[in-house]
């Protein structure tokens, strides 16, 4: 029930966030963005001695323009923005009001978002994360309950002779390695969801900064459990070498 209900819970969260993308233009965060549009009123082309004004509003509310003067080019009305003007992520509302010779006037109510990546998932996108999390969660849970369960004591007799050597202490060491693996993977996911699906800026800081530092811890890692298990396989050797002379370990 508890795997049912997550699956559900991350499913419902990346289909709702993709339904809320419309078709409009999509732009790069904390990039140079040049906002252009043709000018018309009532479906005529504007005259070249037309103004056209906009306004820009962001994701939270915040007023960056009020009825700032768009430039003509060409044909095209455009206006430059910088990067500090494309730091918030999310939709930005756009009102464009363009004036030509005999007082003709019409407003136009635009829209552009801002994202991470530049682009908007698709919907194909959100379920093959949706399913890839759940899947790799799920392997996650099972290593690590695969680990602390798996019993990797060597059998021993009353007085202290070996009987046995358990090799399943490698395996329990080899579980917790695949479990790093995985957390890896997911928190690489999580990055690349937050980043193209979901757009949260926060959780992208939060998901990408823990995913390079695993990369980087990820080789020292493996090198430790290779050297314990190398101690261990060690200490095996020299455990049966006694066991087989009769003798107890010290």
């Amino acid at each position: 029930m508890l795997k049912k209900n997550l699956f559900l819970i991350i499913f419902v969260v990346l289909i709702l966030s993709m339904s809320l993308a419309v078709a409009q233009p999509v732009y790069k965060q904390n990039t140079d963005v040049l906002l252009s549009l043709p000018c018309t009123i009532n479906g005529a082309l504007c005259s070249p001695s037309a103004v056209c004004q906009f306004s820009l509003i962001t994701p939270s509310g915040i007023t960056l323009f009020n009825k700032e003067n768009l430039t003509q080019d060409g044909g095209l009305f455009t206006y430059q923005l910088i990067a500090n003007q494309t730091v918030e992520v999310g939709s930005y509302e756009f009102p464009v009001t363009c004036c030509d010779t005999g007082n003709r006037c019409a407003t136009r109510y635009l829209t552009f978002t801002v994202t991470p990546s530049g682009a908007i998932g698709s919907s194909g996108e959100a379920i093959t994360y949706t399913i890839l999390i759940l899947v790799v969660l799920i392997l996650l849970i099972l290593s690590i309950i695969g680990a602390v369960k798996t019993n990797g004591d060597d059998k021993y007799d009353i007085g202290g002779n070996l009987l046995e050597l358990n090799y399943g202490k490698y395996l329990k060491m080899g579980l917790f390695f695949l479990s790093v693996l995985f957390l890896w993977f997911l928190l690489f996911l999580g990055w690349q969801t937050a980043e193209k699906i979901l757009m949260f800026d926060f959780m992208l800081t939060i998901f990408h900064t823990c995913f390079m530092i695993l990369t980087y811890l990820l080789a020292p890692i493996f090198v430790v459990f290779v050297i314990l298990a190398l101690i261990k396989w060690t200490a095996d050797l020299k455990l049966w070498e006694l066991a087989e002379r009769g003798l107890q370990p010290r």
